[in-house]
């Protein structure tokens, strides 16, 4: 990213949570769209979507500076959220485009192992885990970003009697791709999706989330979080 400039990114994700044998409609499942403006120098975003949930559409709006991260889940008015990006249920707000290229910097740090593919003016990296166990993280960096997608969800399922060990609880089919323009080297897209199953009371709970982004355009605004917010 240029100095003094921005990108526009347009992010879309879901992420589902439902138990084996049990009908549909007892589990719980999520969509989420949003436009991200993202500075370099200084370093800021703004997001601001929508969330689908149970049929309901939910506005909103986060803006994340400084270490910290500003949360507005509904309509104009509605009172804000802050916290650290320290904070699991905050970061899990925060959806950061250009994070993947930290990402997977440190998946090469940590000897993962990266496919590397160039075609038509586009240099592709990709990252996939067949199979590993959330007790992993301590040691891989890829399944510890799972992990800490994960967190929030698994801190609710703790809540309702869930007592899983991490090494009972298995991330399957973790694939991320990151794809760089040729010549530039930035980003133009983004895509990442894994699951984990969790056993409980002799059945298993089945947990997806899908991400991508792609890059839209130049942003020359300025991201400056509001008044009401902090």
């Amino acid at each position: 990213m240029d100095a003094q400039t921005g990108w526009t990114f347009a992010v879309m994700g879901k992420e589902s949570l439902k138990q084996t044998g049990a009908p549909a409609e007892q589990g719980s499942a999520a969509s989420y769209s949003a436009t991200v403006e993202r500075t370099d120098s200084p370093e800021a975003l703004h997001q601001s979507g929508t969330v689908l949930s149970k049929g309901k559409r939910e506005a909103e709006e986060v803006f994340a500076a400084d270490g910290t991260g500003y949360v507005r889940e509904g309509a104009p008015g509605t009172p804000w959220t802050r916290g650290p990006l320290s904070n699991p249920e905050i970061a899990a707000k925060v959806e950061d485009p250009l994070a993947a290229l930290a990402s997977f910097a440190t998946y090469i740090e940590g000897d993962e192992r990266i496919v590397v593919t160039r075609t038509g003016g586009e240099i592709r990296l990709q990252l996939r885990i067949p199979a590993a166990h959330l007790a992993d993280r301590t040691e891989r960096p890829a399944v510890a970003k799972a992990a800490r997608e994960f967190q929030p969800t698994l801190a609710k399922l703790r809540k309702a009697g869930v007592t899983a060990s991490e090494e009972q609880i298995v991330l399957g089919s973790f694939e991320e791709t990151l794809t760089l323009d040729a010549r530039t080297y930035r980003m133009t897209t983004h895509r990442s999706s894994f699951g984990f199953a969790i056993p409980h009371e002799g059945r298993q709970l089945r947990y997806k989330q899908e991400l991508q982004a792609d890059t839209r355009g130049i942003f020359t605004g300025r991201i400056k979080v509001p008044a009401t917010a902090r």
